[in-house]
């Protein structure tokens, strides 16, 4: 295992709103393996406890449908209080504020360094395996934009690990 996770959150079924979990599989395709694990789920709430367990940095990469965001357009967020994303944080179960909040007094190793990225999207009910328009055309700009944050992150951390 890796010091640093990179999970995409989102549902590669319903159009857009897979954009998480496609970006994941592509960075893990490409030379950032070698320095960080990459996984993808549609869960949230307490199930991201097992999943986040042990690593040292947490980069989520989640879609959202929010009136402040473009489609495309890619949002950093090294503070979860201020993250705005389309699954960590919905009504039906624990916030990831919280999660991360009630994995530490668990006593669970819970990650110290946690950022979550955030693609505005368009089309997150719609079945299928197919991104919009709009984000097929900005796929690869969007996918170089995070590559390029997760490898500001392995050269800061492999520079403070050593």
């Amino acid at each position: 295992m890796k010091d640093i996770l990179v999970l995409g959150i989102g549902n590669e079924y319903l159009s857009d709103d897979g954009i998480g979990p496609k970006i994941t599989m592509d960075l893990k395709n490409s030379e950032l393996n070698q320095y960080a694990d990459f996984d993808t789920c549609y869960i949230s709430g307490l199930d991201l406890l097992q999943l986040i367990e042990g690593y040292k940095t947490l980069l989520v990469i989640d879609a959202t449908v929010h009136p402040d965001s473009n489609p495309g357009e890619v949002c950093i967020f090294k503070n979860v209080d201020e993250a705005k994303s389309l699954h960590l944080d919905n009504f039906h179960d624990i916030s990831f504020k919280n999660c991360l909040k009630l994995g530490i007094e668990a006593g669970l190793n819970i990650p110290e360094d946690v950022c979550v990225i955030s693609i505005g999207i368009i089309e997150d009910k719609l079945f299928s395996k197919e991104l919009s328009k709009p984000l097929k055309l900005k796929y690869k700009e969007i996918f170089s934009e995070i590559q390029s944050f997760i490898n500001q992150k392995i050269i800061k951390f492999d520079s403070i690990a050593v």
